[in-house]
């Protein structure tokens, strides 16, 4: 039970991350025409931003790459091309 509130908590966590990050994109583009030091420091912020959900996405990332060394080479290409 316990083990699913977690689950639950981190999806949400997550959701809302990203509707930040989304947001952070939006704005960095609108400001992009209004203000150049604003445009700056949203950039800033979404730089910061992207660190930390590629840090709440650590294991997964890991997970994904260790699951690549076992694919055959001709393959592995395909899906780095496919990435692209």
């Amino acid at each position: 039970m316990q083990i699913k509130k977690r689950l639950k908590n981190k999806t949400a966590l997550n959701f809302w991350f990203d509707l930040v990050l989304l947001a952070l994109f939006v704005l960095t583009g609108i400001t992009a025409y209004v203000d150049k030091q604003l445009h700056e420091i949203v950039g800033i912020m979404m730089t910061v931003a992207v660190l930390v959900h590629l840090g709440l996405h650590w294991s997964w990332i890991t997970a994904m790459l260790s699951r690549m060394r076992k694919v055959k080479p001709a393959m592995r290409l395909k899906v780095i091309l496919d990435m692209a």
